[in-house]
């Protein structure tokens, strides 16, 4: 799952989609295990994937459906 880390109050976090929440059948007090990592940018990536689609394109169907 990639997730944007988010401002909540005083604190950090990130959203769980409720979709992935249903799936792993997530209620108020689950506990889970999480391991990170910082996802490069796709600017870094720029020249290591080959594809016919543009930058833009790219980004774009990364963006369609977050707010």
């Amino acid at each position: 799952m990639h997730a944007t880390v988010r401002r909540i109050g005083n604190s950090w976090g990130i959203l769980i989609p409720k979709e992935i929440a249903d799936l792993m059948k997530l209620t108020k007090n689950t506990s889970l295990h999480v391991e990170m990592e910082i996802a490069p940018e796709l600017e870094e990536l720029r020249g290591t994937l080959k594809t016919k689609k543009t930058m833009a394109q790219i980004r774009k169907e990364i963006d369609e459906g977050w707010d």
